[in-house]
């Protein structure tokens, strides 16, 4: 017995040994540490933790850091479906659907689940105003089940309705939204460019200041807001705001805007010095950095800006090549126009001159019929008859992809009106062998004039 107590002393006094206790506490940590580790890979490894990073990125609107985390998951694991997913995503809300549609095909390619990839592919659509009554009932479905997607969501689709003309609508959806979140500075965005297309300068600026108080490294907030404060030629404070975001994918474009607003400031040899380092990059790539910021350049402005500066210096051979440069990226650029009728005439050119003169002013003068058009729709939005004149207006004189929008802002009042259907159908016949998705649509249009 005296034997037997000795041992339960010894094991008592073992049990409260530090070694025993060390090794207890390491096997413990061990095991949690391969739990942890199986769970990892369970996840999808660094894959899954850079695509998990990606995402969280592109609900903040962090597209550089998504970029990088999309690219630490691509060098890992190049077959990866949720990567593709969350590329075609990015491509999505930068606003370059060409590339998000060859990374939703890369998507299915891998497996990944073609009911999300659809979705995506009706958010993009949504986003451009494409979408008829029941796509549209889904999509306020899907605003119902409040995802964690949602902010795209609304964004999407009330983008959408904006393009469609349908301002009200679209400002119910976000106040709604922002009342459910109040601390999401996209109603704010929203609104202010709600308001600066309703030339209420004073309301964009609260809005967009409203929206960098909420989120302070915003850039498409940051970007409207220094064009608005350019316009009110508050031109110092406009700069310090873009060279705060003077870095990333939207640099070019940033950089452009800054070189634009020196060239006010009478900086011209620095703001010329600019524009021809910019204008090195390429129409694409500079087209490229304005879909960052969430809008879409017609204009080759760089190669204008450029073309009149050397217009100003006398450099007039200069001044032309520029010139032409943009004229032939987008030939109803006015501001080109007419500096190019005045470089023709310097050069001798006369007769070549008077008529380029001419044809623009014949252009001005059937423009200038559009602002009469858009009082007449601050009193009616449903004047089906004056969206369908700017519509054709816009698309002879400026900008085809702007008159589509006012054509089939039409629609959205009267969804069966067939001058604007045939509008449409003739659009989209002619860029048929572009693309299927434009025979769809030329398809589509056409059912209702068979009606």
């Amino acid at each position: 017995m005296p034997s037997s107590n000795r041992q339960k002393k010894a094991l008592s006094k073992g049990s409260k040994n530090p070694i025993w206790s060390f090794r207890r506490r390491s096997a413990i940590l061990v095991t949690l540490f391969l739990v942890l580790l199986a769970f990892f890979f369970y996840m999808g490894g660094i894959a899954g933790f850079a695509n998990s990073m990606s995402e969280n990125a592109i609900l903040a609107r962090q597209f550089d850091q998504a970029e990088k985390w999309l690219a630490c998951s691509r060098w890992v694991s190049a077959n990866n479906p949720k990567m593709e997913f969350l590329s075609a995503k990015l491509a999505r809300v930068r606003g370059d659907f060409q590339l998000m549609s060859v990374h939703l095909k890369s998507a299915l390619d891998h497996g990944h689940d073609p009911r999300v990839l659809e979705r995506e592919q009706a958010l993009a659509l949504a986003s451009r105003g494409q979408f008829d009554r029941g796509a549209e009932q889904r999509i306020r479905a899907w605003i119902e089940e409040k995802p964690a997607d949602l902010s795209e969501i609304v964004d999407a689709y009330t983008n959408g309705l904006l393009s469609l003309g349908r301002i009200k609508e679209a400002g119910i959806i976000l106040e709604a939204y922002e009342s459910e979140f109040p601390q999401d500075p996209l109603p704010n965005y929203r609104f202010g460019m709600i308001n600066e297309h309703l030339n209420d300068t004073v309301k964009a600026e609260e809005e967009y200041r409203k929206a960098l108080e909420k989120d302070p490294k915003h850039i498409r907030a940051i970007a409207c807001l220094s064009g608005v404060l350019t316009e009110k030629k508050n031109t110092d404070e406009a700069i310090r705001l873009l060279e705060s975001i003077n870095y990333g994918e939207q640099k070019l474009v940033v950089q452009s805007a800054i070189a634009k607003l020196r060239q006010t400031l009478g900086d011209i040899d620095i703001s010329r010095d600019m524009f021809k380092e910019i204008l090195k990059a390429g129409k694409e790539k500079i087209d490229q950095s304005s879909r960052v910021l969430g809008s879409v350049q017609v204009r080759f402005g760089v190669a204008a800006e450029l073309g009149v500066l050397e217009l100003e210096a006398g450099n007039y051979e200069d001044a032309k090549k520029y010139l032409e440069m943009a004229l032939d990226a987008y030939a109803n650029d006015f501001t080109a126009g007419y500096s190019y009728a005045l470089v023709l005439g310097k050069l001798g050119m006369t007769k070549e001159a008077d008529e380029y003169r001419a044809r623009i002013e014949k252009a001005q003068k059937a423009l200038d019929r559009v602002n009469p058009l858009k009082i007449r729709l601050s009193r009616s939005e449903s004047d089906v008859e004056a969206r369908i004149e700017i519509g054709k207006i816009v698309m002879e004189y400026e900008s085809v992809s702007g008159g589509i929008f006012w054509i089939t802002s039409a629609l959205a009042y009267d969804p069966g009106n067939i001058e604007a259907h045939q509008i449409l159908v003739d659009y989209f016949e002619g860029k048929r062998s572009e693309s299927a998705a434009f025979g769809r649509q030329a398809d589509y249009h056409r059912s209702f004039i068979k009606k």
